[in-house]
């Protein structure tokens, strides 16, 4: 069988039809809007790559234990021909997504998310039909290879999901768990115009809103939601949201209800927290996709006991400074980054003779609390007259300043010019130290030879 409808289909179907496709089935069978569509099965995978000759490369590779063969393997798939009777099966005539569905994807243990190909407005079979090659073809991406072999899979079969498309008016991720702190007892939804790409590529910061599992509201946030993606001519488009309506909120009570209905009653088909990708049109419901949230502990939320501190004056000051510029919680990358300038600034007061202590410490769950704030005087206060000297010398501050600047920008027109979904985890880990060491060359540049100076000559 190489095409099977939607409605047919089930979560005990995975072999057959991948992950994703058998969590749509058995939304379907269990009554929650999904957008009609078929699978291209697993059995048309292996008969796609058998009379294409593309199976004796893999296993050719797999037993001389080759190290690179990806390429390889994603060419021969893109310059693959359909068998007539696969092709008999298959049609396009709707707008429609054509979304990858693994074996080994959307289950218990690993999501996947994002390591195979999404495909969102496809128009007419020779498109349906490239775009399913694409979804073949991601299986063997040096990330979704790596991934697979952190996870402990070995033998993952691609189906594809080819699905009616939505032309949503809001979109975005319904979590039945509060995946932001860990709370099983809240329900967190993303929400922005247009499709939901936007909400799950990360593109926009959309509206958030927390309900309690009675569906009351207990907290929300307004995105910027400055941008939407819209159908195109061929496949999508990113368009500018009006400055009015970024300031509106993009669901009412009516839909929040509704989306609380849809997890709650998806929670209970599962028995586990959900991750739940939506679109609304004309005030209904659709759901995209659905799996188990894997990344959450499933025990009762954290309390955190807060220390009450006497501050200082300054200790006050800074702290209102910070929290105006940073009213959000921090992640731990976000806290790690956003450190690299603070940790400049410490080392140049040092030079001066003034050692600052830590201005802010992360624990193991994320909460950060004020530091030390002591102020110390160490041995180099000794040559401070020097060193002012040195720093109000306005020429040089230029020169040496604008030459750190202009290699920075070298290196970061550089890095722009790759292609970063190509690149396996540990090339992007080394990208990212990069990056990092090019913020901390930034950061001193910055203070060393414009703020410091500009201050001591103010």
């Amino acid at each position: 069988m190489y095409t099977i409808n939607l409605n047919e289909i089930s979560k005990n179907d995975i072999e057959m039809v991948g992950g994703k496709g058998a969590n749509l089935g058995e939304l379907i069978q269990n009554k929650i809007p999904v957008p009609q569509g078929f699978i291209v099965t697993t059995t048309a995978y292996d008969e796609y790559l058998r009379s294409n000759g593309i199976d004796k490369i893999i296993e050719k590779i797999s037993s001389e234990e080759q190290s690179a063969p990806a390429e390889l393997i994603r060419s021969n798939i893109s310059n693959g021909i359909f068998p007539d009777k696969m092709l008999e099966d298959m049609n396009g005539a709707l707008r429609v997504a054509v979304r990858s569905s693994a074996t080994a994807e959307d289950r218990e243990d690993a999501s996947f998310a994002g390591q195979q190909e999404t495909y969102l407005n496809v128009l007419g079979i020779d498109n349906v039909l490239k775009r399913v090659k694409d979804c073949f073809a991601s299986c063997f991406s040096d990330r979704s290879i790596e991934y697979r072999k952190q996870a402990g899979y070995k033998n993952v079969k691609a189906a594809v999901v080819v699905q009616e498309m939505v032309e949503a008016e809001t979109a975005g991720v319904l979590f039945t768990a509060n995946v932001l702190s860990g709370n099983i007892n809240e329900i967190l939804i993303n929400s922005a115009y247009g499709l939901g790409e936007t909400v799950v590529s990360g593109t926009v910061d959309p509206d958030q809103y927390i309900l309690d599992k009675n569906g009351r509201g207990i907290n929300r946030h307004l995105g910027k939601k400055e941008c939407k993606i819209i159908y195109g001519e061929k496949e999508t488009i990113k368009v500018s949201v009006e400055p009015r309506q970024q300031r509106e909120w993009t669901l009412n009570k009516d839909k929040l209800r509704k989306l609380y209905e849809i997890g709650e009653n998806i929670e209970k088909i599962y028995g586990k927290p959900m991750d739940i990708e939506w679109a609304e049109k004309e005030n209904k419901i659709y759901v995209v996709q659905a799996r188990t949230i894997t990344t959450i502990n499933k025990s009762e939320p954290r309390v955190h006991e807060r220390e009450k501190i006497k501050l200082s004056k300054i200790a006050k000051k800074n702290l209102a400074f910070n929290l105006e510029h940073v009213p959000y919680a921090y992640y731990p990358l976000d806290f790690e980054v956003s450190m690299v300038l603070a940790q400049e600034k410490q080392k140049l007061f040092n030079e001066m003779g003034i050692t600052l202590g830590e201005s802010y410490e992360i624990n193991e769950n994320g909460c950060v609390t004020l530091g030390n704030t002591k102020v110390k005087i160490n041995k180099n206060i000794i040559h401070i007259l020097k060193t002012i000297k040195n720093y109000t010398d306005i020429e040089r501050n230029k020169e040496k300043g604008k030459k750190i600047l202009n290699q920075c920008n070298l290196q970061l027109n550089k890095y722009e010019q790759l292609e970063m979904k190509d690149k396996t985890l540990s090339e992007c880990a080394e990208i990212f130290k990069a990056l990092l060491e090019m913020q901390r060359n930034i950061g001193y540049a910055r203070f060393r030879y414009f703020i410091f100076p500009a201050v001591i000559i103010g």
